[in-house]
């Protein structure tokens, strides 16, 4: 392939000044590789600046999963029948989404099946919902003990 010769704009002759890509009005057969290097180079720059950027921000929205290190928690242990449907329905809150539970509970054990007895975490709205759900069942489950003891007293 023959070398690309510049031309001056105004008169269609060749450029009489030489630049670093130029050979006696000649530009240079890798001059415009180096132009495109710089190019990439400097979007390349933009890109990390951009990735930097989006580091920050994710970093920023995991510092809120430090705060799940406050957030409720509490150890459920799994029953017979259970499936991370049914836990998550069980626990959520009414008309809640609970895909995110869902996937948060399937993540604890990597997606193999539950094994009655395995220990899970449950978090968030499920750990509070669960908290009450146990704390009504104790109350009422007391609550018929006394009432037993006083029809047999």
């Amino acid at each position: 392939m023959s070398p690309i010769k510049k031309y001056n704009i105004r008169n269609n002759k060749p450029k009489s000044h030489a630049s670093d890509t130029e050979i006696d009005g000649w530009i240079k057969p890798n001059a415009v590789s180096e132009r495109k290097k710089n190019a990439l180079v400097k979007l390349g720059a933009v890109g990390v600046s951009a990735l930097a950027l989006l580091g920050v921000a994710k970093n920023s929205t995991n510092n809120s999963s430090s705060d799940k290190v406050n957030e409720p928690s509490v150890e459920y242990t799994v029953r017979p029948g259970d499936t991370d449907w049914d836990i998550a329905e069980r626990y959520a809150d009414p008309n809640s989404e609970i895909r995110d539970d869902v996937d948060n509970l399937a993540d604890q054990h990597k997606g193999m099946p539950l094994q009655i007895g395995q220990t899970l975490l449950l978090t968030g709205d499920l750990a509070e919902n669960y908290k009450q759900i146990h704390e009504a069942e104790a109350i009422a489950t007391e609550h018929d003990q006394q009432t037993k003891t006083q029809h047999n007293s």
